[in-house]
């Protein structure tokens, strides 16, 4: 595929570097190119619309307080139709530490994105894990699911390959109005990871099938 990433955090570069080594064309959009020209030439390095622009698939993947300006450098329009992932958690910081999640008006950051990218077809993704355990995660009790939820079934078929050629199941939760909880779940994963209690955690829903 095609992916465009906008945002060069520990995220966006985790994931430039584990798409493109499993064969993808990644464009990396950040606002400090020449941070990131060791990931060069396998990941194409350029500004936020560059990267939307280039991929049919992309990923956004900036902090939260971040995002109504990379759209307004992106452009609405730029995103029509294509699979745009929000990797994003509109985290709430108090003494620079994260304590819980913006309370916004669509119901969650996912459903915000929605409303400013114009026609894209929005999957929330990637939000409930850390950067180090992104691609191909190893951890005791099997690798963990990648949870995500969108409106678009085509769109979500998409992303579930990518979860897959990272190595976690995609568990498709439902529709985009759920991506309120996955959020929520990712503040959990942060306090966790706050508590020092664990050298890795992840989620995983253990699950029977329905034999009706």
């Amino acid at each position: 595929m095609t992916i465009g990433i906008v945002g060069s955090g520990a995220v966006g570069t985790t994931l430039a570097r584990g798409l493109s080594e499993r064969g993808h064309q990644l464009t990396l959009g950040t606002r400090r190119p020449d941070d990131h020209r060791a990931l060069e030439p396998a990941v194409r390095i350029g500004a936020f619309a560059d990267a939307a622009r280039d991929g049919d698939v992309v990923i956004l993947a900036v902090r939260w307080s971040a995002v109504e300006d990379v759209f307004a450098a992106i452009g609405a329009e730029t995103l029509r139709g294509k699979v745009l992932i929000d990797a994003s958690n509109p985290l709430r910081y108090e003494n620079g530490r994260p304590v819980g999640l913006e309370t916004l008006a669509e119901g969650s950051a996912a459903q915000r994105v929605a409303a400013l990218a114009t026609g894209a077809r929005v999957v929330k993704a990637f939000n409930v894990v850390g950067a180090g355990l992104m691609v191909a995660p190893q951890i005791a009790g099997g690798p963990p699911d990648m949870f995500l939820c969108g409106d678009d079934a085509d769109a979500k078929r998409v992303v579930s390959q990518l979860c897959d050629d990272l190595g976690y199941p995609a568990l498709d939760v439902g529709p985009l109005v759920r991506a309120a909880e996955l959020e929520h779940l990712a503040m959990l994963w942060i306090s966790l990871a706050m508590t020092g209690a664990f050298a890795k955690h992840a989620f995983k829903l253990l699950r029977e099938p329905n034999r009706g």
